[in-house]
């Protein structure tokens, strides 16, 4: 065989392994150090910790674009963002029903864009500057959440969703992330379901 051929056959082969791992996400998985989702870990008679949600308005959300993923950022139950209790996902962004929420844009890496088709609002992520999407969601659901890296190709850990919640709701999926604990600066939160 040729070199351009059995690079082309290289090609094929990885962009069909690229498409197939979200669909293995989590299977198989037979390392002792790895860490379960919380839906994972969820069940009917577990109790969460007493702890009280706050949320201000606006409600700030970090959405960070670094190696081909969106780490969202929100604050944790004292409502301010930065401090030791704050909740990290991937992927997916959780927000509360009828409330100012600014989605703070930030890159580490790459130039990212995220749109929200259903909100028809879409921005960038640049390293070293900060950019901002601003709405207010007036139905329950889940959106599509695109998302790209400016080098032409689709990655599909920056494709996901916008869940919109009920305000009870989303500060019990708070509650579940912090009882998770997963510190602010951990190296691999956990990825949204």
């Amino acid at each position: 065989m040729s070199g351009s051929i059995l690079a082309a056959e290289f090609y094929k082969r990885m962009a069909a392994a690229v498409l197939l791992l979200p669909l293995l996400d989590g299977c198989g998985n037979n390392d002792p150090g790895s860490v379960d989702t919380p839906d994972q870990l969820r069940s009917s008679d577990r109790r969460l910790p007493e702890v009280v949600v706050h949320i201000h308005e606006p409600y700030r959300i970090d959405v960070t674009g670094r190696d081909y993923q969106w780490h969202v950022d929100y604050p944790g139950p004292d409502g301010e963002s930065g401090t030791d209790d704050d909740v990290r996902s991937l992927r997916n962004i959780h927000i509360p029903l009828n409330t100012k929420i600014v989605l703070k844009l930030h890159s580490k890496d790459y130039i990212y864009s995220l749109a929200l088709p259903e909100y028809d609002l879409r921005e960038i992520a640049v390293p070293q500057l900060e950019f901002e999407l601003k709405l207010r969601a007036s139905a329950p659901g889940r959106f599509e959440l695109r998302g790209n890296q400016m080098c032409g190709y689709s990655h599909p850990q920056l494709l996901g969703h916008l869940i919109v919640q009920e305000r009870a709701e989303f500060e019990i999926w708070i509650r579940e992330q912090v009882s998770f604990g997963q510190p602010r600066h951990s190296s691999s939160p956990p990825v949204d379901p």
